[in-house]
């Protein structure tokens, strides 16, 4: 491994001086694939000309966000790689990102063209930098802060899918990167309707997340609450905590100053008491020393000194790459450099290598290390999977109903006892969900596959037309762990004639037979899961249609919520509890039907 401090050319000062004071300073005009000249390039946060460009903001696709739980690693977390863009200007700093990443992970590199390709590859070759773990992806990009505009990855069930933030509607091709990523990759894609750099989040792996008021300042038509519950149902954070932004520094974001070094600690920085920042972050660091953790503990602080603020902006040691057990922190030749390497080594313990790289010249442009890069996480290997396998598609159900034909392959992919259910329902053409249909317990042995024998499935003449998409599900007890789908189409409805979805076969090797056709009696099933926090669910079993009533009552006798009230054809149907609105405690989901029959099932919220 050579030396991992590059060397670096300083801005000439007056370059810099108007780049940073002058509120209407025109920065180098970015092409579309960039250039590798000397020219300022874009900086961190928008310019005067590009705050100038009108909207409306029309760049990104707003979709619902998961239907499933998603679950967002910590940048502490493993890693497949980091991402990059070239051109990048500080060849000495890209070259030494790359050769010190490349040893744990693999390197992404966005270029536009094979001739931006080549440049790249020249200059690694000219810094002594191999390709050795390097792959290229080829895009148009507007600047080189990739943290910021780049994608979000959350596992989606053993698979990994991409959250989209809004971006700079000045800077569209790298505001188009993470959706042309989804497409590439064939990754799972959501898009929420909210604005904010990637470069403003922090988070510890368990659901909760922390960033600055810039997400606030972004956002002026979202109130707080929306922006929590935007980020609860995209990215499945449970506790959201937004934070003051600094003054004198451009972006606002939480990376210049903290840094979640793993799921119990944060590096917070220290800046000297003259500052007129010192109370406030002090202030930051004493709630986030007082917030808790996972585990019911709270974070421990480690304190790293913050460089005295120069022509108007910050150097940070806080802007760092954390990447399999690497930590790449920046340096600027000064002696808190060996005081930020101790804080890292600290925080982070003996398994943890951390080296320097000098960002002397990047930081007047608002960023450091952090900002130019975003991790790529390990999909984590889901509990289970389940596989459908449609015969005959596509799959077409005449207008007076009809019977389909499917498989399916359930896999128990971990070395213990999988105990769950299996189920599946009907996505009907309104959105609205008919199920389960079947509906299965597992108790599966380690490493151990369940094939199906064919299944018919009958469709009613009485459903509407459309396109219908059948789903199978499995649960853990808690959560949905895996899920397959196919389409199929009806052409059209039957009025007066069945209702009932009706299914027939069985499983492989079990003794159970599968639940299919109508209910034997009214039954409630026992929450699952219970505890729970946010969402349980119950089956509701119903023998033939009838006026019901489901209702939530604390401990107290007063009703507090209202699960179901109407009437209901013949069937199971699947109630879901969200007690996001609820205090923690003890509740009552009572259900009963025309006539008297009633059942009661004991629920326990805890949060």
């Amino acid at each position: 491994m050579k030396n991992c401090e590059a060397t670096v050319k300083r801005l000439p000062l007056i370059l810099l001086l108007l780049s940073l004071l002058l509120p209407g300073t025109v920065f180098a005009e970015m092409p579309a694939v960039g250039d590798t000249s000397n020219e300022v390039p874009l900086p961190r946060w928008q310019t005067q000309q590009e705050l100038a460009i009108p909207g409306p903001y029309e760049m990104d696709t707003i979709t619902p966000p998961p239907a499933n739980p998603v679950y967002l690693a910590g940048e502490f977390e493993p890693k497949q790689g980091i991402m990059l863009r070239w051109p990048f200007y500080y060849e000495d700093m890209f070259a030494s990102m790359v050769d010190e990443a490349q040893d744990v992970g693999t390197v992404f590199i966005l270029v536009a063209s094979t001739s931006y390709q080549n440049s790249c590859i020249n200059s690694l070759a000219n810094h002594g930098v191999g390709l050795e773990n390097v792959e290229w992806m080829f895009t148009n990009t507007d600047a080189i802060w990739v943290r910021d505009y780049g994608p979000w990855f959350v596992d989606d069930m053993g698979q990994l899918s991409i959250i989209d933030m809004r971006y700079y509607n000045s800077r569209p091709n790298d505001d188009y990167v993470p959706e042309w990523l989804a497409g590439q990759w064939d990754y799972g894609y959501y898009g929420p309707n909210i604005y904010h750099e990637g470069g403003n989040m922090m988070n510890d792996g368990h659901g909760t997340i922390m960033m600055s008021t810039r997400v606030t300042d972004a956002n002026p038509s979202l109130t707080q609450a929306q922006i929590e519950e935007i980020y609860h149902d995209y990215f499945g954070q449970e506790n959201v905590h937004i934070f003051q932004r600094i003054a004198f520094d451009g972006t606002g974001h939480i990376d210049i100053w903290a840094k979640m070094l793993n799921d119990h600690t944060i590096l917070v920085a220290e800046f000297d008491q003259n500052d007129s920042n010192y109370n406030l972050v002090e202030g930051h660091m004493a709630v986030m020393d007082a917030t808790p953790t996972y585990d019911g503990g709270t974070f421990d602080i480690v304190r790293v000194p913050m460089p005295t603020r120069t022509v108007g902006y910050y150097r940070t040691h806080t802007n760092s790459i954390l990447i399999n057990n690497k930590a790449i922190i920046p340096i600027y030749g000064i002696p808190s450099d060996s005081d930020a390497i101790a804080a890292y080594q600290a925080g982070l313990g003996p398994d943890w290598e951390v080296v320097g790289i000098d960002c002397n010249q990047i930081a007047p442009l608002g960023g450091e290390l952090h900002c130019v890069v975003v991790e790529i996480p390990v999909a984590i290997q889901p509990l289970a999977s389940v596989e459908l396998l449609p015969v005959g598609e596509p799959i077409v159900i005449p207008w007076g109903g009809g019977n389909m034909q499917f498989s399916a392959i359930v896999t128990n992919h971990t070395d213990q006892v999988f105990t769950g259910q299996a189920w599946t329902e009907v996505i009907k053409p309104n959105g609205g969900i008919y199920g389960p249909i079947l509906s299965y317990n597992l108790n599966m042995p380690p490493n151990h596959v369940i094939t199906t024998n064919t299944m018919t499935q009958h469709v009613p003449g009485a459903v509407a037309g459309g396109e219908f998409t059948y789903v199978a599900k499995l649960s853990d007890g808690q959560n949905v762990v895996a899920q397959d789908s196919f389409t199929f189409t009806k052409t059209g409805i039957r009025p007066g004639s069945g209702t009932e979805w009706i299914i027939s076969g069985s499983f492989d090797n079990s003794d159970e037979p599968v639940h299919s056709g109508l209910p034997s009696k009214f039954s409630l099933s026992e929450a699952w899961p219970n505890p729970f926090n946010p969402t349980t669910s119950l089956r509701l079993s119903l023998p033939k249609r009838s006026e019901v009533q489901v209702s939530v009552f604390n401990v107290n006798g007063r009703q507090v919520a209202t699960l179901y009230s109407g009437r209901m054809n013949a069937g199971q149907h699947l109630l879901t509890l969200d007690g996001r609105d609820l205090s923690s405690g003890v509740y009552f989901v009572h259900a009963s039907i025309a006539g008297g029959a009633s059942e009661i099932r004991k629920v326990t919220l805890l949060k």
